[in-house]
């Protein structure tokens, strides 16, 4: 199976986000339980996309769970005019646009190169290694990054580095102060990064934060209007974000100064770059997988 490249899969998601008046969006998680117990659920999202006089064009991921298993199939489908036009396992490329993010991001922030700068990873499984990579292929003057792995178990992190030339050290949250771009990807259910760690992080610092709706990587005060540039991809995050929903519920983060990731891209920060550190929190859209289907579609 042949990934995605990187830059190019960066360049799509950054387009469709510009665009994302041009689709219709709708999302269905059926719920089914036995004997009362919630026992699985099937995720649907479809992306409709018009096309003047022609047909429209139906992006379909659909995504079966069970609790049983604790397992779950990314699929991705296309139809136009009656017809499924391309289908494929989309794991691999579920992986790739969510690992894509963190060098998006920092690009639109107006990062030029990371060969002066700290980097440091908080987990090192298969979507950090995707992070790597297309770190890599938008910084290619990187040369080190650092991680920490509670688990202990980093072996092919150190692999991914080592194919991408890049020297690879083992960190400490001790030292988070000293890192200005600091990657989490651990969907740790209690915060990796903890309020009593937040007085000292870095002054320009960069927090990206990946992790599902039932996990909390950072704690909740991170998200201060007063203190941060918070980043989030859409609307639906700050509802889908636990850490980030708190943080409004407490007034601590500003609703109307939270930046979307289309604002970020069209206008940047601008005068909104005002703060000690940024962070971003994403929890996935159906953009960047929209932009990974476009992709795939180039290659029918």
């Amino acid at each position: 199976m042949e990934l995605l490249d990187y830059k190019s899969l960066g360049a799509a998601i950054k387009s469709v986000y510009v665009e994302s008046d041009k689709y219709q969006l709708s999302k269905d998680v059926p719920t089914f339980e036995l004997n009362g117990k919630y026992v699985g659920d099937f995720f649907n999202f479809t992306m409709f996309e018009p096309d003047g006089e022609n047909a429209p064009i139906f992006y379909h991921i659909f995504s079966p769970y069970d609790v049983i298993s604790g397992k779950s199939a990314q699929q991705a489908a296309v139809f136009r005019a009656g017809e499924m036009i391309m289908s494929a396992d989309f794991t691999p490329y579920m992986q790739q646009r969510t690992g894509v993010m963190s060098a998006l991001v920092l690009v639109a922030l107006g990062m030029n190169a990371l060969d002066s700068k700290k980097v440091i990873y908080l987990g090192t499984g298969a979507i950090a290694r995707c992070d790597l990579e297309a770190l890599k292929a938008h910084f290619p003057e990187i040369r080190e990054v650092s991680y920490v792995n509670k688990s202990g178990k980093a072996a092919d992190f150190g692999v991914t580095a080592k194919r991408l030339g890049l020297a690879v050290r083992e960190g400490s949250l001790v030292e988070i102060g000293d890192y200005d771009v600091i990657i989490c990807h651990t969907n740790s259910k209690e915060p990796v990064l903890t309020a009593a760690m937040r007085d000292s992080i870095k002054a320009g610092a960069v927090i990206l934060v990946f992790s599902s709706e039932d996990a909390t990587e950072v704690a909740s005060e991170y998200f201060d209007s007063s203190e941060a540039n918070i980043l989030v991809d859409w609307d639906q995050t700050l509802d889908e974000a636990p850490e980030l929903k708190a943080a409004v519920e407490r007034g601590l983060a500003k609703k109307d100064e939270i930046v979307r990731l289309r604002e970020l891209f069209v206008e940047g920060l601008g005068s909104k770059r005002t703060k000690k550190y940024t962070i971003y929190r994403t929890h996935g859209t159906p953009m960047q997988n929209l932009a990974a289907m476009k992709l795939l579609m180039q290659r029918l």
